[in-house]
């Protein structure tokens, strides 16, 4: 017969029963992966997509992410299931099942500092190759360098907090240990503050790009995104200070969930604002589809036909095929890069056009239901493509 304890009869069985909080863990660990890896996936099409590689240095850091969040996940399933986490640590006395947990518990802070360290890497670069200007670049390059000692630390407090290292998973062995409130407080603090600094640096050339204010507004919200992380760490270290760690194997779930979830909606924030081109291909062929085949329809182009030939009485010249034109008196701005005329890939790669430096204004005349594309002038200093469709009706 199993003793009896306040929380419960103690666990004896090989494998520790999956309690409730266990299941939502093990959900979080397998859910916020698989959501993080689909839209990573999502990531490398788009690069296909722009015809642009999908090596480089932010996508690199991001891919690695992906996979020490595998990590994590995994690791947090074995907590579970083999450590016992969802079951309060009095019922979990016989065994092995306090070491196992120690040692999951150990594994997780570091892959946790690995996964969203490089994520927020990731995020950085690639603010810093479209923002930035090379006179600028040093910004950008010391959050980095915050981020990377924030990673440091996280790892180091795992690993030096209790000396030796094994007291972590055997409370037998003699030695002591830190301040571990203190110690995972700082982490927390910490991460906020490099959270702030990553978000605020696109903020001043965002606001100054030259392009519609919707556009601006949705590249904002996804940047802004990344204060959901922010309020994920603000509930972790306000768990810090409240957490009984005498109960260690039931309280660290919560904490367990909230840094999945954090992790996961990080990596996506990473990857979102590269993602339009994709969304473009998928969303605007299912809109265009669904238009053709409503009533409307035929109005519908007939007014584009006659907003097109309105357009063309006010340009000087007019083009039947995909170009890519520039003012004659317009100087090219610094960092500019040919654009691939290639039918396939024109369309979706003018999204980042814009970003080049922030320093141009892209817009893009789709005759995706007319016959025709006319070019209209346009001011100095802006870049115009113009891609013509021949449509079947059928």
């Amino acid at each position: 017969m199993a003793t009896a304890t306040p929380s419960g009869p103690v666990i004896t069985q090989g494998y520790p029963p999956v309690t409730s909080a266990g299941a939502g863990l093990i959900a979080a660990a397998i859910i916020m992966p698989v959501l993080a890896t689909l839209w990573t996936m999502i990531r490398v099409w788009t690069r296909r997509i722009r015809g642009v590689s999908a090596w480089l240095i932010e996508d690199i850091l991001c891919y690695l992410a992906v996979i020490f969040f595998w990590g994590l996940g995994i690791n947090y399933i074995c907590m579970v299931t083999l450590g016992g986490a969802g079951n309060h640590l009095p019922q979990l006395i016989q065994g092995d099942y306090i070491t196992r947990f120690s040692q999951t518990s150990f594994a997780a802070q570091v892959l946790y500092a690995l996964a969203l360290g490089f994520t927020k890497m990731s995020i950085t670069w690639m603010i810093k190759r479209i923002f930035f200007e090379s006179s600028h670049a040093w910004i950008p390059y010391v959050i980095m360098i915050l981020n990377f000692c924030w990673m440091m630390q996280t790892i180091l407090t795992g690993v030096l907090l209790c000396r030796p290292i094994t007291l972590n998973w055997n409370p037998n062995v003699r030695g002591k240990c830190g301040n571990q409130t203190i110690a995972f407080a700082t982490v927390s603090i910490i991460d906020i503050i490099t959270d702030i600094l990553i978000i605020s640096l696109p903020i001043k050339m965002l606001w100054g790009l030259q392009m519609k204010r919707t556009y601006k507004l949705a590249v904002a919200c996804m940047f802004g995104a990344g204060l959901i992380t922010i309020g994920f760490t603000v509930v972790r270290l306000h768990s810090v200070f409240t957490l009984d760690f005498s109960d260690a194997t039931y309280n660290f779930v919560s904490i367990s969930i909230i840094g999945m979830v954090q992790c996961g909606v990080a990596i996506i924030v990473a990857s979102a604002p590269l993602l339009r081109p994709a969304f473009d291909r998928t969303l605007g062929s299912w809109s265009y589809s669904f238009g053709r085949s409503s009533g409307g329809s035929s109005s519908r182009i007939a007014k584009e036909r006659a907003s097109r030939r309105k357009k063309a009485s006010r340009t000087k010249n007019s083009t039947g095929a995909s170009s890519l034109s520039i003012s004659k008196n317009s100087k090219a701005p610094a960092g500019f890069q040919q654009i691939s005329e290639s039918e396939e890939n024109l369309r979706w790669e003018l999204d980042v056009m814009h970003a080049d430096k922030g320093k141009t204004l892209t817009e893009v005349s789709n005759a995706r239901y007319g016959e025709g594309t006319d070019e209209e002038e346009l001011p100095l200093g802006k870049i115009k493509v113009t891609h013509s469709t021949q449509v079947s009706h059928g």
